[in-house]
């Protein structure tokens, strides 16, 4: 799921840039800023799945984590 949010808020920050750049002026600077400050805080606390993701030890999506069934 790391990937997943990591592109949704990565797109989230292009498109605003993207409208506020081209299309809408009047969209307020904080509010880029803000979403670019959240898109960073995704990157930051998603920091061990992406090294893991490099690594190939990442389980995918539907994969048995090695624990038994019923433990949370």
């Amino acid at each position: 799921m790391s990937v997943a949010s990591l592109a949704a808020a990565l797109t989230l920050g292009i498109a605003l840039t993207v409208q506020k750049t081209l299309f809408r002026p009047d969209i307020p600077g904080f509010l880029v800023a803000g979403t670019w400050a959240v898109v960073a805080l995704i990157v930051f606390t998603h920091r061990s799945n992406l090294r893991r993701l490099a690594r190939g030890e990442e389980l995918r999506l539907g994969s048995s984590s090695g624990r038994p069934k019923g433990d949370a």
